[in-house]
């Protein structure tokens, strides 16, 4: 006899690494009945105090750093990620906690604005209510926590879909959270693909937010438009890096430059994907940034010596063989870094193009790999000119000495994140925003607090 379990949908996870199978997840069933519970539940975790939603997440944060090895393990085998940049994650995330922590009672105070005879104008600040969170599998943890951490703390109930790609990671998150006091209802795991994401924006949810592409943000948008409630974006980016002549330390730029490109094998929404480099020192900036990398090890996640594991997804190699060979067709130049016994199909090499141009879908369209295109600028304004050459918007960066040579740079640049040298940098102090096709609204810093509030004004007269 066949057993109801067998029946159900399950979720395969893949080891990147390995191409084995490590679990079959259930997918979730009868989701508008978790929606019904999680909205009843809502309100009276709202009501609760402050501070015991604070203590909730705190235990959860304590979770983290304590169980750091196994989860960091087994986020490595779920997307590959080598377990060294697991645990960077992981500690990265207990960061971000704390900066909710230490902040969110200040930021979701209410305000007076007016105290006068006869008259009381106050800001009060309310929580959305049940909001939909639809992750992304590069970074779980720290985009994960952008969202759910303020959301559950400002009194919001959140149900969490971590991607198909870090199902496993997810549940841990859902289980470390029932540990740590959050109600079953309030904070939950919807796991499942596509399928499974249409149901929860079919919900009536006070709020949506996602990470991950442009095409699925833009879908997202659409279809929830009709609701009228807050639908956030973090998308995709086509991030630029413009190398002034005025370095004095060029071996220092290339590092710092080189790990904005290919750290998490360039899985990042924010990775370096776009170099350009002043002609009088391009050639040396080509040698340097081969030099640099050419020991680096890709191969086995587990190594600790290993710089770059596979892809998460094998489908992505496609997008980046098909940017390789259109360069090459254009006339670029290529070098491509070893990979260590290659030990699945899931890897593709580390790959520098010189001699580029934006003719060429490397510097133009999203990578999302370890790919780099390095062109040869003449001055500043030509590196502006091409640095805004895309429908993205979420980051740039200059490496100079010069500050008001960046000055110029930064202001023209239409993202919603800047870097004087340094890149692929994000920090819980400051907002973190895409403009144009990079996506819309933004999470960290105190707006990042206030997104999961709703604000009441009062109007009261004596």
């Amino acid at each position: 006899m066949t057993s109801p379990f067998e029946k159900m949908k399950k979720i395969e996870v893949i080891n990147p690494a390995t191409e084995k199978s490590i679990a079959k997840v259930p997918a979730s069933v009868d989701i508008p009945s978790i929606y019904e519970k999680a909205r009843n539940a809502q309100k009276q975790w709202a009501k609760q105090d402050l501070q015991y939603r604070i203590d909730c997440i705190s235990r959860f944060q304590k979770e983290l750093e304590n169980k750091k090895d196994a989860l960091a393990l087994t986020l490595t085998q779920e997307t590959g990620k080598p377990l060294w940049q697991s645990l960077n994650e992981l500690r990265g995330a207990g960061l971000r906690i704390q900066f909710f922590i230490d902040n969110v009672e200040k930021y979701m105070q209410n305000e007076t604005i007016t105290q006068e005879e006869g008259l009381l104008e106050k800001i009060y600040y309310e929580p959305l209510g049940v909001i939909g969170n639809i992750s992304a599998w590069n970074y779980p943890y720290l985009v994960g926590v952008n969202v759910f951490i303020p959301a559950l703390l400002t009194g919001n109930a959140v149900l969490y879909k971590p991607s198909e790609y870090a199902l496993l990671t997810g549940l841990k998150i859902e289980s470390m959270m029932q540990d740590s006091g959050v109600p079953k209802e309030i904070f939950v795991t919807i796991i499942g693909d596509k399928e499974e994401g249409e149901k929860l924006l079919d919900l009536p949810l006070d709020g949506y937010y996602f990470t991950g592409s442009h095409k699925t943000g833009k879908y997202i948008y659409e279809k929830v438009a009709s609701k009228m409630v807050p639908c956030q974006l973090e998308l995709g980016g086509k991030d630029a890096v413009y190398v002034s002549e005025n370095n004095e330390n060029l071996a220092k730029v290339v590092e710092g430059v080189c790990e904005g490109v290919f750290y998490n094998n360039g899985q990042s929404c924010c990775a370096v994907e776009r170099i350009y480099v002043h002609t009088s020192i391009y050639k040396q900036f080509i040698d340097l940034f081969y030099e640099y990398t050419k020991s680096w090890v890709a191969g086995d996640p587990l190594d600790n010596n290993t710089m770059l594991g596979p892809l998460t997804r094998k489908e992505q190699k496609k997008v980046l063989q098909a940017q390789l060979d259109d360069a090459l067709f254009k006339g670029a130049q290529a070098i491509q870094l070893n990979i260590k016994d290659e030990p699945s199909s899931y890897y593709f090499p580390p790959t520098i193009l010189a001699n580029v141009s934006h003719e060429m879908t490397v510097m133009r369209e999203e990578s999302f790999g370890p790919i780099i295109g390095i062109q040869e600028v003449e001055h500043l304004e030509e590196a502006i000119s091409l640095m805004k050459d895309t429908d993205y918007g979420l980051t740039s960066a200059i490496y100079t000495d010069e500050y008001n040579e960046a000055e110029r740079l930064m202001e023209e640049m239409d993202t919603g994140s800047v870097y004087l040298n340094c890149c692929d940098r994000v920090s819980p102090n400051l907002p973190w925003a895409g403009r144009k096709n990079s996506g819309l609204g933004l999470t960290l810093s105190y707006h990042g607090i206030r997104s999961f509030l709703q604000t009441k004004a009062y109007h009261i007269r004596f």
